[in-house]
Protein backbone atom coordinates (compact mmCIF):
# COMPACT_ATOMS: atom_id res chain seq x y z
CA UNK A 1 0.00 0.00 0.00
CA UNK A 2 1.03 3.43 -0.51
CA UNK A 3 1.09 6.36 1.44
CA UNK A 4 -1.63 7.65 -1.08
CA UNK A 5 -4.45 4.86 0.37
CA UNK A 6 -5.98 7.37 2.44
CA UNK A 7 -6.69 9.50 -0.74
CA UNK A 8 -10.08 8.72 -2.05
CA UNK A 9 -10.28 6.73 -4.92
CA UNK A 10 -12.70 8.06 -7.63
CA UNK A 11 -14.49 4.74 -7.83
CA UNK A 12 -14.96 2.63 -5.10
CA UNK A 13 -16.56 -1.08 -5.23
CA UNK A 14 -19.19 -1.63 -2.98
CA UNK A 15 -19.94 -5.13 -3.77
CA UNK A 16 -19.32 -8.10 -6.22
CA UNK A 17 -22.39 -7.61 -8.18
CA UNK A 18 -21.86 -10.92 -10.49
CA UNK A 19 -19.23 -13.55 -11.13
CA UNK A 20 -19.40 -15.05 -15.27
CA UNK A 21 -18.34 -18.71 -15.54
CA UNK A 22 -18.51 -20.59 -18.86
CA UNK A 23 -19.60 -23.89 -18.31
CA UNK A 24 -19.90 -27.25 -20.30
CA UNK A 25 -23.58 -28.83 -19.03
CA UNK A 26 -26.14 -25.75 -17.53
CA UNK A 27 -28.36 -28.33 -15.65
CA UNK A 28 -25.22 -29.95 -13.66
CA UNK A 29 -23.92 -26.35 -12.74
CA UNK A 30 -27.66 -25.66 -11.65
CA UNK A 31 -27.86 -28.97 -9.58
CA UNK A 32 -24.67 -28.11 -7.96
CA UNK A 33 -25.74 -24.25 -7.23
CA UNK A 34 -29.26 -24.89 -6.29
CA UNK A 35 -29.27 -28.41 -4.78
CA UNK A 36 -25.79 -28.11 -2.78
CA UNK A 37 -25.23 -24.31 -2.27
CA UNK A 38 -28.59 -23.59 -1.88
CA UNK A 39 -28.79 -20.47 -4.02
CA UNK A 40 -31.75 -19.27 -6.34
CA UNK A 41 -32.02 -19.61 -9.66
CA UNK A 42 -33.33 -16.18 -11.17
CA UNK A 43 -34.91 -14.87 -14.35
CA UNK A 44 -32.10 -14.02 -17.00
CA UNK A 45 -32.52 -11.50 -20.32
CA UNK A 46 -33.13 -13.34 -23.44
CA UNK A 47 -29.28 -13.45 -24.82
CA UNK A 48 -28.58 -15.46 -28.02
CA UNK A 49 -26.33 -18.03 -26.11
CA UNK A 50 -27.99 -20.32 -22.93
CA UNK A 51 -27.00 -19.69 -19.45
CA UNK A 52 -28.87 -19.15 -16.24
CA UNK A 53 -28.44 -16.88 -13.47
CA UNK A 54 -28.07 -17.40 -9.59
CA UNK A 55 -28.18 -15.57 -6.67
CA UNK A 56 -27.45 -15.33 -2.93
CA UNK A 57 -27.85 -12.16 -0.81
CA UNK A 58 -27.04 -9.28 -3.15
CA UNK A 59 -23.87 -10.95 -5.23
CA UNK A 60 -25.56 -13.53 -8.48
CA UNK A 61 -23.59 -16.02 -10.62
CA UNK A 62 -23.88 -16.08 -14.39
CA UNK A 63 -23.22 -19.06 -16.38
CA UNK A 64 -22.56 -18.99 -19.81
CA UNK A 65 -22.86 -22.73 -21.85
CA UNK A 66 -19.78 -22.82 -23.41
CA UNK A 67 -20.24 -22.25 -27.37
CA UNK A 68 -18.18 -21.03 -30.59
CA UNK A 69 -17.48 -17.26 -29.62
CA UNK A 70 -16.91 -18.04 -25.68
CA UNK A 71 -13.89 -19.18 -23.65
CA UNK A 72 -13.36 -22.39 -23.24
CA UNK A 73 -15.73 -24.30 -19.96
CA UNK A 74 -13.83 -24.60 -16.68
CA UNK A 75 -11.38 -22.02 -14.85
CA UNK A 76 -8.33 -20.33 -17.57
CA UNK A 77 -4.93 -21.02 -15.90
CA UNK A 78 -1.90 -18.88 -17.15
CA UNK A 79 -0.54 -21.36 -19.57
CA UNK A 80 -3.08 -23.56 -19.53
CA UNK A 81 -1.65 -25.81 -17.01
CA UNK A 82 -3.96 -28.35 -15.19
CA UNK A 83 -3.96 -26.52 -11.60
CA UNK A 84 -5.50 -23.52 -11.44
CA UNK A 85 -3.83 -22.48 -8.35
CA UNK A 86 -4.81 -19.54 -5.79
CA UNK A 87 -4.63 -16.69 -8.65
CA UNK A 88 -8.12 -18.05 -10.31
CA UNK A 89 -11.00 -18.86 -7.88
CA UNK A 90 -13.98 -17.12 -6.60
CA UNK A 91 -15.10 -17.21 -2.92
CA UNK A 92 -18.27 -17.61 -1.31
CA UNK A 93 -18.94 -16.30 2.28
CA UNK A 94 -20.73 -19.29 4.69
CA UNK A 95 -21.33 -19.32 8.12
CA UNK A 96 -19.07 -22.65 8.87
CA UNK A 97 -16.49 -23.07 6.49
CA UNK A 98 -15.31 -26.70 7.53
CA UNK A 99 -19.21 -27.76 7.63
CA UNK A 100 -19.28 -26.34 4.35
CA UNK A 101 -16.08 -28.40 3.14
CA UNK A 102 -16.84 -31.77 4.50
CA UNK A 103 -20.59 -31.34 3.39
CA UNK A 104 -19.73 -30.58 -0.17
CA UNK A 105 -16.61 -32.93 -0.62
CA UNK A 106 -18.89 -35.74 0.98
CA UNK A 107 -21.00 -35.10 -2.03
CA UNK A 108 -18.30 -35.03 -4.31
CA UNK A 109 -17.46 -31.50 -5.82
CA UNK A 110 -14.19 -30.84 -6.40
CA UNK A 111 -12.53 -28.10 -4.06
CA UNK A 112 -9.20 -26.82 -3.79
CA UNK A 113 -7.77 -25.43 -0.87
Amino acid sequence: MSSESSVPAPVRVKNINHVTLVVEDLERSKAFYCGMLGMEEVPRPAFSFPGKWFQAGPSQIHLILAHEGSAPAGCPTPGGTASAGRATHFAFEVTDAAMAYDYLKERGANLRG
